[in-house]
């Protein structure tokens, strides 16, 4: 898998995590992502608004 991301070229994954999703920034944060960018009230779900996250990895 590494290598075919090589060779296609890939230097960040990205990610946008809604902030009420505890288990997914976790999983994100031990695997190296940081945040990137910040959507305040971008996403409707539950009857509210929520924060969403942009958190990128650099490849290689």
């Amino acid at each position: 898998m590494e290598l075919l991301i090589e060779q296609q070229g890939i230097v960040h994954f990205l990610a946008c995590i809604a902030l009420l999703n505890d288990a997914s920034i976790s999983f994100h944060k031990k695997r190296g992502y940081q945040q990137v960018d910040h959507f305040p009230k971008i996403g409707y779900k539950f009857g509210q608004w929520h924060d969403n996250n942009v958190v990128a990895e650099e490849f290689g």
